[in-house]
């Protein structure tokens, strides 16, 4: 399984259901790649990228050569615009094209589909670029729909095929929580899986196998 994993927004769990998917893989007996390419808040690890690579089995990962670091916590044009290396954009994709090679490949974006990484580029434009499937984490709360459904819009207006919607409860769920997984499946041609708030190893694994299943399942 290959896929690229983004997301509504920030901060909605796309580094847990990536890691869930390496944990899942290697609990299979299946060697798997798991790289963040753009992190900023470096200060000084990127501990997103730190916790995939470790996930995997492969700490090195995190550090590969190629891939955008800063320490600002700003969106990568952002970012340039306060003063740091702007990101370079094709540089990046042929950091990241050695690990297209792998039968399992997880390779996280930063913050959502449309967050600009230069004058020009956003993440979508990496997805495209790499032609992966798109697997798209939201968090499960009111609202949410209309944030899916926006950018499922976007990818599939430009190709991208979509892998999965995943929506990961919150802490404290919402009304709306019960009801947004059945709602969005009857919308989008895709699994929409559910993701209980966890964070243990073992926790994480398990809905890493939920996921693994529903995608292979899925006609």
């Amino acid at each position: 399984m290959r896929v690229f994993v983004s997301g509504t927004g920030t901060g909605v769990g796309k580094t847990y259901v990536s890691r869930a998917l390496a944990l899942a893989h290697r609990a299979r007996g299946e060697s798997v790649s798991a790289i963040k390419p753009i992190e900023t808040g470096c200060d000084p690890d990127p501990l997103d990228a730190v916790a995939l690579a470790v996930a995997c089995g492969q700490p090195e990962l995190a550090h590969a050569p190629g891939f955008y670091r800063v320490r600002p916590a700003l969106g990568p044009l952002s970012a340039t615009r306060s003063g740091e290396t702007p990101l370079d954009v094709e540089g990046l994709l042929s950091a990241i094209t050695p690990y297209l090679s792998a039968s399992n490949l997880i390779v996280e974006g930063a913050g959502g589909l449309l967050v600009p990484l230069t004058d020009e580029a956003t993440i979508l434009e990496l997805v495209v670029a790499l032609r992966l499937p798109l697997l798209l984490v939201a968090e499960d709360g009111l609202g949410v729909q209309s944030y899916v459904l926006s950018a499922v819009r976007c990818a599939l207006a430009r190709d991208v095929k979509l892998a999965a919607v995943v929506l990961r409860q919150p802490a404290e769920p919402d009304p709306s929580t019960a009801t947004n997984v059945d709602v969005l499946a009857g919308l989008i041609n895709a699994p929409v899986i559910g993701f209980s708030h966890v964070e243990s190893d073992r926790e994480l694994e398990a809905q890493g196998r939920l996921i693994l299943s529903r995608m292979l399942r899925f006609p």
